[in-house]
């Protein structure tokens, strides 16, 4: 069976609210029944949502709560005690575990579950094969030097004008924090002219259908309408394709870890639940959501 069909079975045993990626619920679910409450970045949303539906089925007694509100979201509502996992594609910041002490709380503690990368995303017929990372500041940063293709060495067929549309996901998602640290870490900051988008698939869609576009998001959700570019880092290094294989060997520039935060060490459901996303059943279903396993849990 195709993995992606596979992956469409799986999940239609759930009954998803009217927010579509805000959340779900079981048909006939017990709304008084305690559950364990997690709120997910957008990246990772449908394999927590994965994740819910195949632990149920071997811990019916556990019921999950799963929320994709975004990143950010997910650690505030984690740090105020609303929540008792955030699932997030960057790393809590200090101020973050800081606010959840003085609140009363633990610590937060983080497991890194499975790897992704952020790629550039691109018009399928843009002629542009790859970027170098020091270029990345001067395409999204404040005060862009790149504003046009032909900056790049490149015309995009069918783009009027050809100055790049730039995109990418709300200011409050983990992908969007990643790539905004990136350009901090060379003092720059992220510019203020981007189209944003609430979902990672509105942005491949916006991509695929304007040839002006650039964008950056999750491997997970880059399929065959667009065209990533590969990236370059240092001096005569090779340009580097995003792909499982490259993530895994953590030489794709833009590889980011995928995280679990609990309250101080997780106890009870919430350890029963991240020791089986570990495990072989939950590191496969992260693979069918189009991520790279933990290498200490690999299937």
């Amino acid at each position: 069976m195709d993995v992606k069909n596979l992956w469409l079975l799986l999940l239609a045993g759930l009954t998803f609210g009217s927010g579509g990626l805000g959340g779900w619920a079981w048909a006939g679910e017990d709304e008084t029944v305690a559950r364990v409450r997690i709120r997910s970045s957008e990246t990772m949303a449908e394999a927590l949502y994965g994740w819910a539906e195949g632990f149920r089925a071997e811990y019916p007694g556990v019921l999950l709560s799963v929320e994709g509100r975004g990143a950010d979201n997910g650690v505030a509502s984690l740090i105020n005690g609303h929540v008792d996992i955030a699932a997030s594609s960057r790393p809590i910041r200090i101020r973050e575990k800081q606010l959840a002490v003085k609140r009363g709380h633990d610590e937060p503690v983080e497991t890194i579950v499975g790897w992704d990368a952020v790629v550039l995303i691109v018009h399928p017929d843009n002629p542009l094969k790859g970027v170098h990372v020091e270029q990345l500041g001067d395409i999204f940063g404040i005060h862009p030097h790149i504003r046009r293709w032909t900056d790049l060495g490149v015309t995009v067929p069918g783009c009027v004008g050809q100055r790049l549309g730039l995109l990418s996901l709300k200011n409050k998602s983990g992908t969007y924090a990643f790539m905004r640290d990136l350009l901090m870490r060379d003092k720059r900051r992220m510019g203020r002219e981007l189209g944003t988008f609430m979902t990672s698939r509105d942005l491949v869609q916006h991509v695929a259908s304007n040839p002006c576009s650039i964008g950056f998001t999750a491997m997970a959700f880059v399929g065959g309408k667009v065209k990533p570019l590969c990236l370059m880092q240092g001096t005569g290094g090779s340009c580097l394709a995003p792909s499982p294989e490259t993530v895994n060997a953590r030489t794709y520039p833009l590889t980011r870890p995928l995280f679990l935060y609990t309250l101080g060490k997780p106890k009870g459901d919430v350890a029963t639940f991240i020791q089986w996303v570990m495990g072989v059943t939950g590191q496969r279903l992260l693979q069918l959501a189009g991520f790279q396993p933990n290498p200490v849990s690999r299937p």
